[in-house]
């Protein structure tokens, strides 16, 4: 039984120095790939997209910006209504729902 033990505490022995190894050469692995990418896409990916968003930005975004600012400017007046009525009714079923819970508390109290 003593021979068992001992062979089984050898053998776990061994198996936590090989899985450190092994864990620590994976995670070297894992380090350089990361590395290697993260430096590929500074020099080659990067570039391109900056470029790409350049172009977009001198291109098409000022124009996407003129048409939100023509509609904000169109429905200004439309949307501060459309607020101020709503902030209304948010008052309202504000006020009903905090009466059920007084409502409901004194009942709850009552008993």
């Amino acid at each position: 039984m003593k021979k068992l033990i001992l062979i089984f505490l050898i053998f776990s022995f061994a198996l936590i120095l090989f899985s450190k190894a092994f864990a620590t050469k994976i995670t070297e692995n894992i380090e350089k790939i990361l590395i290697a990418t993260k430096e590929k896409l500074e020099r080659e990916a990067f570039p391109v997209f900056k470029k790409i968003w350049r172009w977009f930005k001198e291109n098409i975004w000022g124009k996407i910006l003129s048409l939100f600012e023509a509609e904000y400017e169109k429905r200004k007046l439309e949307v501060k209504k459309e607020f101020k009525e709503k902030t209304e009714e948010m008052r309202k079923e504000l006020s009903q729902f905090l009466k059920m819970i007084q409502g409901k508390i004194y009942q709850w109290l009552k008993k």
